[in-house]
Order: structure tokens, then C-alpha cells, then sequence
């Protein structure tokens, strides 16, 4: 995969992350920091708590669940099957967002 930084003249100020490629296909989208998602999680203070939850009363499928090796909170949300928004926590904050997933390499 080939990954772009969000940066340059062009890019949205505030918003910190990356875009992965394949094939010339945009895979996933990966924020740090300057966006907000349409149920109102805010990177950085939002915690995985209120993130599963703001989902799943959107009539989302959401869960969250703590990986020791990570030493963090991996957030997934569905629609139906299909994976549409990741998520992961540090000390209760979510600190990434992925669309539409977090890549573990972050």
C-alpha cells in the first residue's frame, strides 16, 4: 500500500491523518486530530464509552473491546455486516479514527 500524509496548502487545516492506497483505490482514512463524525465524536475527547454508545443509538452495531498487546480500546461499528468506522482508545479517549477501519500499524 502506498500512504499519503494530510498535508500541504491543499488540505484541511486542523485535520491530522493519513489515506492508504492499493491499487490505485483509496482503502482507509486515518485521523488523528481536526474532525468530528456526524454522531459527534471528537478525536482526542470523546471516550470509547460514549462512542459505542452515540453508534449504537444511531442505529449502528458498535462495540468495544480492550487488547492488552495494544494497551488500548479497539472501537468497531457496523452497518449490517459491513465495517464502516473504527475506532481506538488510550486512557479512555478516542485517539484515531479509521474509515473504515483502524490499521494497526497506526
Amino acid at each position: 500500500p502506498i500512504t499519503y500524509r494530510l498535508t500541504g496548502q491543499k488540505a484541511p487545516e486542523g485535520v491530522v491523518g493519513t489515506a492508504e492506497f492499493t491499487g490505485n483505490r483509496l482503502r482507509t482514512l486515518s485521523v488523528t486530530a481536526g474532525v468530528r463524525t456526524g454522531a459527534g465524536i471528537v478525536v482526542g475527547k470523546t471516550s470509547a464509552t460514549q462512542m459505542v454508545n452515540r453508534y449504537r443509538t444511531a442505529g449502528f452495531t458498535a462495540t468495544g473491546r480492550y487488547d492488552e498487546t495494544f494497551q488500548g480500546t479497539f472501537i468497531t461499528v457496523k452497518r449490517g455486516a459491513r465495517q464502516v468506522l473504527g475506532g481506538f482508545a488510550e486512557k479512555g479517549r478516542v485517539t484515531i479514527l479509521g474509515i473504515p477501519h483502524v490499521s494497526v500499524c497506526e
